[in-house]
């Protein structure tokens, strides 16, 4: 990883890290120990020289889920070049983003897929979703100008305002199916 692309990984995961809510948890998978130090290093000096070191060259897996349950939570791979500028006219490398928990059947498996594809589109059209039209420090700037700042983060965008709400609301339903013997007296 280049030194420029180090730091605007750690920004982004950074940024992530400090938007969760309490009970929203980031944990590292691969390289754990060392990509938390690199995260620290960044939180306590985002230009501390050490973080230029060429040999972070393994690219950050994390899972983002919610502390009371391991039912659904997501699992992010960031690409090696994550933050790096695509080439003129070229794409962004994309997060892989996968939705993984201890039951998940087929059916709801791919549901998630397709949330986490709809969510995708909507940060790189510069949607942000109707949930948040009425948040109250919404910006009275132009959407394109909104949309340039704001998928300066795709990944925060992603899963700060379009999955984890959708894992939040997905969990505090209940559950479908047939109803408990319980329930039918």
């Amino acid at each position: 990883m280049s030194p420029t692309t180090i730091r605007r990984t750690l920004e982004e995961i950074h940024l992530l890290q400090c938007s969760l809510l309490p009970g929203e948890l980031l944990l590292f998978t691969d390289d754990a120990a060392h990509w938390k130090a690199l995260l620290d290093a960044y939180a306590l000096d985002p230009d501390d020289p050490a973080l230029d070191d060429p040999s972070h060259t393994a690219p950050a897996h994390f899972q983002v889920r919610l502390e009371e349950t391991s039912a659904a939570w997501f699992d992010v791979v960031l690409p090696s070049d994550h933050g790096a500028r695509p080439a003129s006219g070229g794409d962004r490398p994309r997060a892989a983003v996968s939705v993984k928990g201890d039951s998940l059947g087929r059916v709801e498996q791919e549901r998630w897929h397709a949330a986490v594809e709809e969510a995708w589109a909507n940060v790189e059209e510069g949607s942000t979703g109707s949930e948040c039209a009425s948040l109250p420090f919404e910006s009275v700037a132009p959407a394109s100008e909104q949309h340039a700042r704001t998928n300066r983060y795709p990944l925060y965008e992603l899963l700060s305002t379009h999955l984890l709400p959708q894992l939040h609301a997905a969990l505090e339903a209940p559950p479908s199916g047939p109803p408990a013997p319980s329930e039918l007296a």
